[in-house]
């Protein structure tokens, strides 16, 4: 650089930025003068954020048109975006929703140009923004759904999300840049993080085409929350992207279907072949059994799960399932009714007793279950030698009913 470009290095360094050679040459390349340069220089060491001082953010290999009091979209994001342009059918639509500037949209869109590419927001500075970056006809402002016009219901292939996770006490915590220069409502989560993902899915149905799909970007801790609230409103959900090393993750949710043949369900395990899983399916088949109680870590292990690389995820509501034996034969066909997430030191009695499995105290149904999840079995599902359960691991409450009893054989 020249000394201009190392001035105003040493000036960006100054103020903290980490990347300050980066964002000079950006700064310098983007101005058109250097009365301008200064300008722009002034207003990023002030705090604002590099994107709204050149006014666009890179992503998916786009620039993204952005502007003060809109969301810049951020990298982890191009997961979900490629996520949604593979998965979306061949002349089908996309719903980018709580779009911001349109950068998902604007990535399938440059991936699929076959695909219609819709998108909604409440912001009306993003709206704005969104309009620029997509077809502006195709664009709508409103509170979620709510935005969209009645004709686009039950025919979209993908409905892509990357809506606020931040729990609202953890927003004090982020910097500067996003705390004070992004619009809250693209922020605030609420309590957990999870409040906008719980409305989301509770009309995502309604929306989805047969076959569609659901994305939510989240946080990797967040996961477990985030597939529940998809598998309450009868969508099967498991993790389509994550990343460990900067802490988020893509869940995706398909509704389930009532209306599949008995040999098309998919098969419901309980335990591992032998004894102890016939003598389970056998007590579902009675009727005494009705709750049974699963790991978080154990849905949504990568290990054996089909097709490859994708976990089994986690049950619906609503979802049918086929009760097999050791033999793989089929004794009855469940459905699941509600689903809970608790540490495993708050699993209430009732759960335990229609577990149906003898226990009559919570201290037995814990030794019980304990037994088998930090058995040799378990560890080596999981890839874990030194697995172990304790008070506070994640575990999942389903409740379910015998929806068809006939023999199968």
């Amino acid at each position: 650089m020249n000394s201009v470009g190392d001035d105003l290095v040493a000036r960006l360094r100054a103020v903290g930025s980490v990347f300050a050679e980066d964002e000079a040459r950006i700064l310098t390349a983007s101005a058109s003068s250097p009365v301008e340069l200064e300008e722009w220089t002034e207003r990023r060491l002030a705090g604002e954020p590099l994107e709204h001082v050149v006014g666009w953010a890179e992503f998916g290999g786009l620039r993204i048109l952005v502007g003060p009091g809109v969301f810049v979209p951020r990298v982890r994001t191009e997961a979900l975006a490629r996520r949604a342009a593979a998965l979306t059918a061949e002349g089908g639509r996309v719903l980018d929703l709580c779009c911001g500037s349109g950068a998902v949209g604007a990535v399938v869109a440059q991936l699929r140009p076959d695909v219609r590419v819709v998108a909604a927001d409440i912001e009306p500075a993003a709206v704005a923004y969104a309009r620029r970056n997509l077809r502006p006809e195709d664009v709508f402002e409103g509170d979620l759904y709510d935005a969209l016009p009645d004709d686009l219901r039950g025919s979209i292939d993908v409905i892509a999300v990357n809506a606020p996770y931040v729990p609202t006490e953890a927003i004090a915590w982020m910097p500067p840049e996003a705390r004070d220069h992004e619009p809250l409502v693209a922020l605030d989560g609420g309590v957990d993080g999870v409040d906008v993902h719980r409305r989301l899915a509770a009309e995502a149905p309604e929306w989805l085409a047969p076959g569609g799909h659901a994305l939510i970007e989240t946080s990797t801790s967040q996961v477990p929350w985030t597939a529940l609230a998809l598998a309450r409103h009868g969508l099967h959900a498991h993790v389509a992207d994550h990343d460990d090393e900067i802490g988020t993750a893509v869940v995706a949710g398909v509704p389930v279907r009532q209306d599949l043949p008995v040999e098309a369900l998919p098969p419901l395990e309980f335990a591992f072949p032998g004894p102890l899983r016939d003598r389970l399916a056998g007590l579902v088949l009675s009727g005494a059994k009705t709750t049974t109680t699963s790991l978080v870590v154990e849905l949504f292990a990568e290990v054996g799960a089909e097709p490859a690389g994708e976990p089994e995820g986690m049950p619906a509501v609503g979802e049918r399932w086929r009760v097999i034996d050791s033999a793989g034969e089929t004794l009855c066909v469940v459905e699941t009714t509600d689903l809970r997430i608790v540490p495993l030191g708050e699993v209430d009695l009732r759960h335990a007793l229609d577990e149906g499995e003898g226990d009559e105290t919570l201290a037995q149904w814990r030794a019980s279950h304990e037994g088998f999840w930090n058995g040799s079995d378990m560890r080596a599902f999981l890839g874990d030698p030194d697995f172990r359960v304790d008070d506070e691991t994640l575990v999942v409450l389903e409740r379910f009913r015998v929806v068809v009893d006939q023999p199968f054989s």
